[in-house]
C-alpha cells in the first residue's frame, strides 16, 4: 500500500537523507506498507474467512469513492453508446474463434444479440447516464484480488493506471466486475449484500437496471483474455484444462447474464422495529435482488445522509407520497 512520498536529499556533507524536511530534493522515493497475503479477499474468501460484513464495509467505501470521483466531459465521452458498443463488438470479433472449444454457438450467438441489442434499445438510458455524471473515474479492475481487508476495514488497489478509457466508466461497470467475480464463486448472496450497500449509498437506484448488461460485459471480458492464455504455446499441460474450464465457466456466465427474466416484486411491511430491513435484506441476498429500503429513499430524496437523522418532517404525508 502507498503511504507517502518522501524527498531524498543530500547534505553539504555528502549525506544522503530520506524524508528530512527542509533541504532540497534531488528524487523523490514512495513509501510503501506491505500487507499479509492472507487478507486479500481472494485469500479470505478461499479460506472461509470473507463474510458479509466485510463485503458491506466495501460497498459502502466503493459508494462513498464513486461519489467523489472526478467527471468531465472528457471522462463521460467514455461512457457513450458508441464506445461501450465499439468494446463489445470488439469482444465478439475476437472471440469467434473459440465456438466449439470454450463456448458453444448459442452461447456466443445469444451473449452477442442480447448486448447489441440493449445497447441499441437503451441508447437513452446510456445518454442519462452520461448527463447524469455516472461516469466517472473508477478503478477498473474491481475484482477479489485486489480488495484486502487491513488492519481492519476493506481497501482496495491495484487500479488501471495504464489505461483511461478502462478506468473511465459508469459506476455500474466498475461494481458489476465484484458482483460477477463473486457469482463466478456461486455466491450470489455475497454479491448482492455488497451490490445493495453500494447502491443504498449511492442513491443510485435507476443505475440497476444496467447490472445484466454490464455483468455479461465484464463476463465476456473475462473470458476473452483467458481465451487468449489457451493460445500460449507455452502454456503447462497440467494447466490447460483447469484453464478450459474456468473459460467456459466465463461465458457461460456472461450468456447466462443475457438471459430473459420475468421480474418479481416483493413488499416487505410491518411495524416499527419488526425486522422489515433485515428480513428484505436477507432475502434480496438470497435471490439475488436489489433491495429498496424506503427509509434511504427518503432520505436521499430530502438530501440527508443515511447516517444521520432526520426530523419528524421527513414523514410528511408531502415525503411519503414522493417516496
Amino acid at each position: 500500500m502507498y503511504r507517502a512520498v518522501l524527498p531524498i536529499t543530500k547534505s553539504s556533507s555528502g549525506k544522503y537523507r530520506l524524508g528530512q524536511k527542509g533541504d532540497q530534493a534531488f528524487e523523490y522515493a514512495l513509501q510503501m506498507q506491505e500487507f499479509p497475503q492472507s487478507s486479500l479477499f481472494r485469500a479470505m474468501f478461499e479460506a472461509k474467512t470473507l463474510k458479509l460484513q466485510h463485503l458491506q464495509d466495501l460497498g459502502h467505501r466503493l459508494a462513498r469513492w464513486h461519489l467523489d470521483a472526478s467527471t468531465d466531459s472528457v471522462i463521460r465521452a467514455f461512457g457513450s453508446v458508441e464506445a461501450t458498443q465499439a468494446v463489445a463488438e470488439d469482444n465478439f470479433r475476437a472471440t469467434e474463434q473459440y465456438i466449439g472449444s470454450v463456448q458453444t454457438r448459442e452461447q456466443f450467438e445469444q451473449t452477442r444479440d442480447f448486448q447489441l441489442n440493449f445497447l441499441t434499445e437503451q441508447t437513452k438510458r446510456f445518454r442519462n447516464r452520461q448527463s447524469g455524471n455516472w461516469i466517472r473515474e473508477c478503478h477498473g479492475d474491481l475484482h477479489l484480488n485486489n480488495v484486502c481487508w487491513y488492519p481492519d476495514k476493506a481497501l482496495l488497489f491495484d487500479c488501471i493506471e495504464f489505461n483511461r478509457e478502462f478506468r473511465c466508466i459508469d459506476v455500474i461497470y466498475d461494481t458489476a466486475f465484484m458482483v460477477m467475480d463473486l457469482e463466478y464463486r456461486n455466491r450470489s448472496d455475497l454479491a448482492y449484500g455488497f451490490f445493495n450497500t453500494w447502491i443504498e449509498h449511492t442513491g443510485n437506484y435507476e443505475g440497476a437496471a444496467m447490472l445484466p448488461f454490464y455483468t455479461s460485459l465484464r463476463a465476456f471480458v473475462r473470458a476473452k483474455v483467458k481465451s487468449f492464455l489457451l493460445n500460449d504455446p507455452h502454456l503447462p499441460p497440467e494447466n490447460k484444462s483447469p484453464l478450459q474450464e474456468q473459460t467456459a465457466k466465463f461465458y457461460s456466465l456472461a450468456w447466462e447474464y443475457s438471459r430473459p427474466r420475468q421480474g418479481i416484486c416483493w413488499a416487505v411491511s410491518g411495524l416499527s422495529g419488526s425486522g422489515k430491513s433485515t428480513v428484505a435484506s436477507w432475502l434480496a441476498q438470497q435471490i439475488g435482488a436489489i433491495h429498496i429500503r424506503s427509509d434511504a429513499v427518503r432520505k436521499h430524496k430530502s438530501g440527508i445522509a443515511l447516517d444521520q437523522h432526520g426530523n419528524e418532517s421527513l414523514y410528511s404525508f408531502e415525503k411519503t407520497k414522493k417516496t
